[in-house]
């Protein structure tokens, strides 16, 4: 196994149900709010989590074992279908459904885990309940961020109002999970852009079209001192 590409595939995963990462019940959009944006299709390569400097993959050989995201949109539907291929011999993809929508001119998604391989681990599998997660995004342009709420300052508000955002108790692994229903958890959603607080980036993509283009400048300029010192002597 390619101990760097599993890392990255495992990166994303437990990003994604992450102790940081809350999940709900029920989900952050009303019906058919859903909105479409070209701009999330294609093909997104992961770049890290929370550093500002982009990380990427060193070739090409190595963007070709790196976990790829990709996301389409969801057959008559305002929605998307993103598939999480981790590039691991004989392993099915996971797939999500997407629904992105605007909250105050916020960007959200919200995932939702539709199908995973029948090969996870059990450990896993415990975890992959058709709960929602959701990231804010706040841009839709290269690179593409998912954040969630700072936990430290949640932590501080959820002292002051527990009604905020009510958790439920935390399960033997420590996942955070609410069972508060969509107005409730969109009304938490509007409390933290007004007020301004802070987000906490969780992961960063390109598009895998600008990796490869990236790369290919990276190695033209590699063989140009060779070149002019070729010509020098």
């Amino acid at each position: 196994m390619n101990v760097k590409r599993f890392t990255m595939g495992l990166l994303a995963l437990c990003c994604l149900f992450s102790l940081g990462c809350i999940r709900s019940i029920y989900p952050i959009y009303l019906p058919d709010e859903g909105v479409f944006e070209e701009k999330l299709l294609g093909e997104w390569v992961i770049l890290g989590n929370s550093s500002d400097e982009p990380r990427y993959p060193p070739t090409e050989e190595a963007l070709a074992e790196s976990p790829v995201w990709t996301f389409t949109r969801e057959d008559g539907q305002n929605g998307y279908l993103v598939e999480l291929d981790e590039k691991l011999e004989g392993k099915e993809p996971f797939l999500f459904k997407g629904t992105l929508i605007q909250i105050k001119g916020h960007y959200f998604l919200d995932l939702q885990l539709d199908s995973y391989p029948e090969e996870a681990p059990h450990f896993q599998r415990l975890h992959m309940l058709p709960l929602h997660s959701f990231y804010h995004l706040p841009s839709l342009e290269p690179p593409l961020r998912f954040e969630i709420f700072d936990m430290d300052v949640l932590s501080e508000e959820l002292e002051e109002n527990p009604n905020l955002l009510p958790l439920l108790p935390r399960d033997s692994v420590g996942d955070l999970v609410t069972a508060v229903p969509t107005k409730k958890l969109r009304k938490a959603l509007i409390y933290w852009i007004k007020n301004e607080k802070p987000w906490t980036p969780l992961l960063r993509f390109d598009r895998a079209a600008n990796v490869k283009e990236k790369l290919k400048l990276e190695a033209v300029e590699a063989e140009q001192p060779t070149e002019e010192a070729g010509k020098n002597n």
